[in-house]
């Protein structure tokens, strides 16, 4: 395969999560603009631990942050609140803060609207 198409899925096994993330971007080889702003977006849809496979686990987020800060000079973990719970608790109980502050990336709280 010469070059990758857009819609490229790459699947990684492994125990260690920054090998896996790191193996993944050697598969991908991506090429970004270094002055943008990169978003993140993890499933945070519920108050539930990572353990129970309905949130996107926050040391996966954190080891795809660690790689994108080679690509990009910020970084933006978002979220939006949902009809039940606010962005900010779904980030505090899912482990994100602790992300944020060992990444230096930014919680953030989008708003979506539905039309």
């Amino acid at each position: 395969m010469d070059t990758l198409k857009n819609d490229t899925v790459v699947i990684v096994q492994g125990q260690n999560i920054e090998d896996m993330v790191n193996r993944a971007f050697t598969f991908l080889k991506p090429t970004f603009s270094r002055w943008q702003t990169c978003i993140v977006k993890p499933n945070l849809c519920a108050l539930k631990k990572a353990s129970t496979g309905v949130t996107t686990h926050p040391k996966l987020v954190e080891a795809l942050v660690n790689r994108l800060r080679d690509y990009f000079t910020s970084v933006l973990i978002v979220e939006s609140n949902s009809s039940a719970l606010e962005a900010e608790a779904k980030f505090k109980f899912c482990g994100y803060e602790e992300v944020a502050k060992s990444t230096g990336a930014k919680l953030t709280y989008i708003a979506i609207s539905y039309l």
